[in-house]
């Protein structure tokens, strides 16, 4: 009796862990004309696009009306980025100055592109 208790318990624990998202915020992205990769890191998204190479700290802001948003802890200042669905595939890049920019996944890359 006690590992059927035991069964079910581990059940509902694996069934409270399962993704957010049935896509992923990381890889490879045009964002504009530029180059852009994104690595998950502890609870954010470090981004970093060619050519500058600077390196930009995103966080999960929620979602509006079905699109996920993503920005950086900036306050008036923030640049997001805004997915058309769950699969992070396309969306837009908004700037901190205002500018928009198509966004991109790109599904095939070599190892040595970036």
């Amino acid at each position: 009796m006690n590992r059927f208790y035991l069964l079910l318990t581990l059940s509902s624990l694996s069934i409270s862990f399962s993704p957010l998202f049935s896509g992923e915020f990381e890889g490879i992205y045009t964002v504009g004309n530029r180059e852009c990769r994104v690595t998950p890191i502890r609870m954010a998204f470090e981004v970093i696009c060619k050519p500058s190479n600077k390196r930009k700290i995103f966080f999960y802001q929620g979602e509006d009306k079905e699109k996920r948003i993503f920005r950086t802890d900036d306050g008036d200042s923030s640049d997001f980025f805004v997915f058309d669905d769950l699969s992070f595939q396309s969306g837009v890049f908004i700037g901190n100055d205002g500018i928009r920019r198509k966004v991109k996944k790109r599904n095939s890359f070599r190892s040595d592109q970036f």
